[in-house]
């Protein structure tokens, strides 16, 4: 079977990514502040207290993988699963077309 083409799941796809992509960014640079703010203070007062939000930065960061395969927003719009399917190591953000329903979910002939 070929990968079906249809522009409504493309766009539909284009925005979950984009929408993904912008709550990331925020969660990754609220992580990465606290991690410089915590890191700045140990360095100042030196006192060992400062530096237990790091931990919790490094566990975000652990967990950015499974924070990527598991989110809602990166499901196929046509029919709802991973795009990559379980058995594999790949991204769904890296996806072109769906494994599950095959349908392209960015323009096979167009620039990504």
């Amino acid at each position: 079977m070929h990968p079906q083409i249809d522009h409504k799941i493309i766009s539909e796809w284009k925005s979950r990514i984009d929408e993904f992509r912008v709550r990331k960014t925020r969660m990754g640079a609220y992580a990465l502040a606290v991690l410089i703010v915590s890191v700045g203070l140990f360095a100042s007062f030196r006192h060992p207290l400062l530096l237990l939000p790091v931990p919790f930065c490094f566990i975000y960061m652990l967990l950015d993988w499974l924070i990527v395969r598991t989110s809602p927003l990166l499901r196929c719009p046509h029919c709802g699963l991973s795009p990559v399917g379980t058995s594999t190591r790949s991204s769904p953000l890296d996806a072109d077309y769906c494994a599950n329903c095959h349908h392209w979910l960015v323009n096979p002939s167009g620039p990504r």
